[in-house]
């Protein structure tokens, strides 16, 4: 959009002065909205996303997860895409949050690592990756976040080898 903007404005600017020197801003600034991509896209390969935030927190009494996907935005209340989440366990198998409408009046989602996924092993220590996906056409789905979290022996209250 912004070199949209800039492209017209140089129009614009030739049209109202004749002088071709405004093109000269519309030409530096190219390199500067290609640095800015290449930036967040690869913020967002690190797991960063610009309206989404995840938290996680084990609960060692019954050896579980609890996943949270939350809008960065605080005023969003209801409405939106659908949206799973999925597991990946430290043996490399992925899990698929079993669909509910697990969305709460602020537009969070949450989801019970492993009582609300089909067929998972019981929570052990290892890396774990999340990821959140949304429904972006009927059956077709895009990821929007994905993290990684470690469980240990302490969050599971076990004592260590």
């Amino acid at each position: 959009m912004a070199v949209a903007t800039a492209v017209v404005a140089a129009w614009i600017a030739l049209l109202a002065t004749g002088e071709w020197a405004a093109w000269w801003a519309v030409l530096a600034s190219l390199p500067v909205f290609a640095g800015a991509y290449l930036v967040l896209f690869l913020m967002n390969l690190g797991g960063w996303n610009r309206r989404w935030k995840s938290k996680w927190r084990p609960d060692p009494s019954v050896a579980r997860l609890n996943l949270r996907l939350l809008p960065k935005d605080r005023t969003v209340k209801h409405g939106g895409p659908v949206v799973d989440c999925w597991v990946r366990t430290p043996g490399g198998n992925t899990f698929k949050h079993r669909p509910y409408s697990g969305r709460s009046y602020r537009g969070e989602y949450d989801a019970l690592y492993p009582e609300q996924f089909d067929g998972p092993p019981a929570l052990t220590t290892g890396r774990y990756r999340v990821t959140w996906l949304e429904e972006a056409k009927s059956g077709k789905w895009r990821e929007i976040l994905t993290h990684r979290l470690t469980v240990t022996d302490a969050m599971l209250h076990r004592p260590g080898p």
